[in-house]
């Protein structure tokens, strides 16, 4: 398609089946008569996440934990771990459950003092 911004330029896009070197001819005649013929190689690849590099990168790992103070383990040595030991400069999360908040709680709290002033009364205590 001829592209609006450059004259004379030409732009297109081709669906590949497969990944590889590619080869497309080209023949452009002009009005006087004059023609040009051309040869483009190209090479075609998948494109996405899904070819991403997910090669095991140990030396980037190595730096990673050099650089924050960590302790780089190799994959290998997982077994061989006694314990991992955190940081004190982590920020620990904790959440405490406390029953006594439910309100279930309070009904069977109120239910049993009730019921033991209700017993108190019908046998003559105070």
């Amino acid at each position: 398609m001829p592209d609006s911004r450059e004259p004379g330029e030409y732009r297109g896009s081709v669906g590949l089946s497969l990944p590889g070197e590619y080869r497309m001819r080209y023949s452009v005649e002009y009005e006087g008569g004059e023609q040009i013929d051309r040869s483009v190689f190209f090479a075609g690849a998948y494109i996405g996440a899904e070819n991403s590099d997910l090669r095991f990168r140990a030396s980037e790992l190595k730096d990673l934990a050099r650089i924050t103070g960590g302790t780089y383990y190799h994959y290998t040595e997982v077994d061989a771990i006694e314990e991992l030991s955190l940081s004190k400069n982590i920020p620990m999360l904790q959440r405490y459950h406390y029953w006594t908040r439910h309100f279930l709680f309070i009904l069977l709290f109120l239910g049993i003092f009730g019921y033991e002033w209700f017993y108190r009364r019908k046998i003559g205590l105070k």
